[in-house]
């Protein structure tokens, strides 16, 4: 019988240690200006990520039972994005660069893919690494090409992220992987990637093998997160690393737990992760998702979508958990006038193209709730626009969002508005 007893579950995971975490950056502080750790100042965040292959990823198997494999795949995608829909949950698809094409040709030179480099080592199996592709089309060999459930994940209500698994699923240890490999296997990806309007920002390292030497040249091809495996740490912050890419540590995957249940896990994990302002993050295989396993990832995803509604957590994908990030680490505020109205000056020198221009939350430490707040991007300077807040009497902060690029944001406060300081803190 499986525990699901959540006090047994905590001490018995806290005794193995897989609760240990990675202590939270303290908030980011611009005198009585601070940018909260997560969206909406919501205490913890969630993101969830799919490695998303087909036959791609079990090739050592051989052929046919990586075609089963990923055929099983094919009949699952389209159930865990109904179920997607349904709870307004946002994902990445961590996707195979070979599964945006239509089709591929024949052999050049012997070779499938011969313009590609191969790996420097393969253990997994003898011949060419491409030896399994069938170099034919989706409709002769749907295990390998997938443009169609890709334009299905494009086209579902709630926005998705399509990240990458690199083109042919390589493995990206020193042993197996060299720079021009893993340049030539991401540029393609773009190649494939762009026909469908998709810039790749992500990755997600096949085998789950960390190739966390390759992130400098990865920042220089546009990257901005990877997916981080630590045995230590089963919660973190996402972790900037000095090449400018972040990581975003995994938390726990879909598994068929023979001795506890896997909800009630994942339920003491986000519990963990919201009193300790950290990020929870869930990630499976399509392929695997038997009828349990449906429902063990219905169970999480309502609760994740629950706590979302109570304010206790961001949900958010791997993409815009690095944006919101980095745009906090650079964002820097001035903070002038005072009385009845206070102008903010902002300043957030981010690669906008890497990661765009994500939404910040602001917070205030005022007596009084304000009568507007007013911003101006640096790119319209003649078009304010008018922001919604919450103003928390009790505490006397006023929180509100605001895009990166923003230059400049006006308070306008009621007449007698106090200012100085309150509990030990600085105040507008």
């Amino acid at each position: 019988m499986l525990i699901r007893n959540p006090a047994l579950l905590r001490a018995l995971f806290r005794a193995s240690g897989r609760l240990r975490s990675k202590s939270a950056p303290a908030r980011a502080t611009n005198g009585p200006v601070k940018v909260t750790r997560y969206l909406n100042d919501a205490p913890g965040a969630a993101s969830i990520s799919a490695d998303f292959e087909l036959a791609w990823a079990w090739r050592e198997w051989g052929t046919a039972r990586a075609e089963e494999v990923g055929l099983r795949e094919r009949a699952n995608v389209p159930v865990i994005l109904e179920l997607l829909d349904r709870l307004d949950i946002p994902i990445t698809w961590a996707t195979v660069g070979h599964l945006f094409l239509e089709s591929c040709g024949e052999k050049k030179n012997g070779l499938h893919h011969s313009n590609m480099p191969r790996p420097l080592y393969n253990g997994r199996w003898r011949g060419d690494w491409y030896q399994h592709d069938p170099a034919t089309n989706l409709a002769t060999h749907a295990a390998w090409y997938a443009p169609d459930l890709i334009r299905s994940i494009q086209v579902a209500k709630i926005p998705h992220e399509i990240g990458s698994h690199s083109f042919s699923h390589i493995e990206f240890s020193p042993e197996c992987s060299t720079e021009d490999l893993v340049t030539a296997e991401i540029l393609e990806c773009q190649r494939s990637m762009g026909r469908f309007g998709i810039q790749p920002r992500t990755l997600v390292y096949p085998f789950n093998i960390m190739g966390h030497q390759h992130l400098p040249l990865l920042a220089r091809l546009g990257l901005a997160a990877v997916r981080h495996r630590d045995a230590r740490f089963a919660l973190a912050c996402p972790e900037r690393d000095s090449s400018g890419v972040y990581k975003i540590y995994e938390t726990m995957a879909l598994r068929e737990s023979r001795w506890y249940h896997q909800p009630t896990k994942a339920a003491i994990l986000l519990d963990e992760a919201i009193r300790k302002g950290l990020c929870f993050h869930f990630w499976f295989h399509p392929s695997a998702v038997t009828v349990q396993g449906r429902a063990t990832m219905h169970e999480i995803f309502q609760h994740i979508a629950r706590l979302r509604g109570q304010g206790q957590i961001w949900v958010a994908t791997m993409k815009d958990l690095a944006a919101y990030s980095e745009a906090r680490e650079r964002m820097s505020i001035q903070v002038t006038g005072s009385g009845q109205k206070a102008t903010l000056r902002m300043e957030c020198p981010i690669d906008r193209e890497r990661f765009g221009d994500p939404e910040v939350t602001l917070c205030v430490l005022s007596s009084h709730t304000p009568l507007s707040i007013t911003a101006t991007a640096s790119n319209r300077p003649d078009q304010p626009a008018t922001l919604s807040f919450r103003f928390d009497a009790g505490s006397g902060l006023t929180t509100f969002n605001v895009r990166s690029s923003t230059s400049d944001v006006e308070i306008t406060w009621p007449d007698g508005h106090a200012t100085g300081t309150r509990r030990g803190r600085e105040r507008l």
